[in-house]
């Protein structure tokens, strides 16, 4: 499942992006494909990961050959979370 949404970086973020700043999130979870998104589980799992004030809008399921359009890295954080659970992308340009 792909999720979209926001979220705030804490301190401690993966991506080491300023405290505070907001940024874009896409955020893929393994999950069923006739399961219903599990915007909590994915929310708990960006929190893990640094992020906080997360807010995501959407979810829906994608082929891997169309997540390369959304970015260059959205195909192998794809398959990252089919392997480990969970991945997330987080656009560099904060949010004004």
């Amino acid at each position: 499942m792909v999720f979209l949404g926001e979220a705030q970086a804490s301190a401690n973020n993966a991506f080491d992006y300023p405290e505070g700043e907001r940024h874009p999130i896409v955020a893929f979870l393994r999950q069923d494909r006739d399961s219903t998104p599990n915007f909590d589980l994915a929310q708990r799992e960006l929190s893990a990961r640094g992020w906080q004030n997360v807010s995501l809008k959407q979810a829906a399921l994608f082929d891997k050959e169309r997540l390369n359009s959304v970015h260059p890295h959205a195909g192998a954080s794809f398959e990252d979370a089919l392997r480990d659970g969970f991945a997330a992308i987080a656009f560099s340009e904060p949010i004004p």
